[in-house]
């Protein structure tokens, strides 16, 4: 059966770093409709959820109004299970909630979004630097220990689930990688995307420690300082607290953007710095390296060695220039939400027809 652009798709689950409410915003201008639900209890300031429906009117409610907003919830889902032609999950659910979904949806797909799914020891085996942040008591997603993913995925497979992923392709059984698509996630931006930064002056540097033992927070001081200490000319901020306006308006004002530098893979954060055409710095695994491809003007750097990169950046404006220029492009192409949305639909129909 096809999916056709305007078919009914339910997207639910979690919206990590805005991407359901990005991925529904490019999905309508396809002509789809769509209707999205979260259960998300604690939302982040951070992410959008204008084009969300979220079942928890009051943030951060108490054990008593949890269970009363999950009933509720029930309710609605099996109300727009039934109307959708498309049901896409985010994020890791009850197996309960998996079996009803699977009962009453046509088309079902689920995308998982990292921790979720991740598995420590694939991961210790593919990443060389991912046990600084593993064995590190502050790491933020030590439950990532307790992911049964094989056993989650044959599940999933079980009551016909596909799926759709980004940057966690590794962590999926060889056996299931027929009915998988990578598809990227889609983000944006609502800052003033027309500041002109004066590419002579003293580059600015930005970083955003929201999980700094994951994100390898360390190794960005270290290298911060020793270009300090070898006289290096730049500026460097931490954006760390920071409201939603404030924070994009000060990733506006970057020359230069310092993502993740443990999990080998660039985030949704990058993808804004992306879209307003700064130059990324990121640590990639090989698999992420391949799998992004040549086009992709994000500039890889062995977490050690972050400080040389640096330098080398800093000191060649021109280079710089022509990173920027490269990045705007990659977002449009790669993560805009009506891009990613045709991405999507075509993932939709491949895997339908299985």
């Amino acid at each position: 059966m096809m999916i056709s652009n305007n078919a009914k798709i339910l997207l639910f689950g979690t919206n990590c770093a805005s991407v359901v409410n990005n991925l529904a915003a490019g999905l309508k201008t396809q002509g789809a409709q769509v209707k999205a639900m979260s259960f998300d209890f604690h939302r982040s300031s951070y992410n959008d959820f204008s084009n969300i429906h979220c079942l928890c009117t009051d943030n951060n409610p108490g054990p008593l109004k949890i269970i009363f907003y999950k009933l509720k919830g029930m309710v609605l889902l099996i109300k727009w299970l039934l109307w959708c032609d498309v049901v896409h999950v985010y994020g890791n659910l009850s197996t309960s909630a998996f079996w009803l979904i699977s009962k009453l949806a046509k088309h079902k797909f689920v995308t998982f979004v990292g921790s979720d799914i991740r598995v420590p020891d694939i991961e210790l085996a593919t990443n060389p630097y991912f046990k600084y942040a593993y064995h590190d008591e502050g790491y933020e997603y030590k439950n990532e220990r307790f992911n049964r993913t094989p056993e989650l995925l044959q599940y999933l497979r079980s009551l016909n689930f596909k799926f759709i992923v980004w940057d966690v392709d590794i962590f999926i059984n060889e056996a299931f990688l027929p009915y998988t698509r990578i598809v990227p996630h889609a983000s944006t931006v609502n800052a003033d995307l027309t500041i002109q930064k004066d590419q002579e002056q003293v580059p600015v540097i930005v970083h955003s420690p929201t999980a700094p033992i994951a994100k390898g927070t360390p190794f960005v001081m270290r290298s911060i300082e020793k270009l300090k200490q070898k006289g290096v000319a730049l500026e460097f901020i931490l954006l760390k607290n920071l409201p939603h306006k404030q924070y994009q308006e000060a990733l506006a004002q970057a020359d230069i953007y310092l993502d993740q530098f443990i999990w080998g893979a660039y985030g949704v954060a990058a993808q804004q710095a992306l879209q307003m055409g700064k130059v990324v710095v990121n640590y990639l695994t090989p698999h992420r390296l391949s799998q992004y491809g040549p086009v992709c003007p994000i500039q890889h750097t062995l977490p050690d060695a972050l400080d040389e990169t640096l330098e080398k950046l800093i000191k060649n404006v021109k280079e710089r220039q022509k990173i920027a220029a490269s990045s705007k492009q990659y977002y449009l192409d790669m993560h805009e939400p009506s891009a990613v949305a045709g991405k999507m639909l075509k993932a939709y129909n491949e895997l339908a027809s299985l």
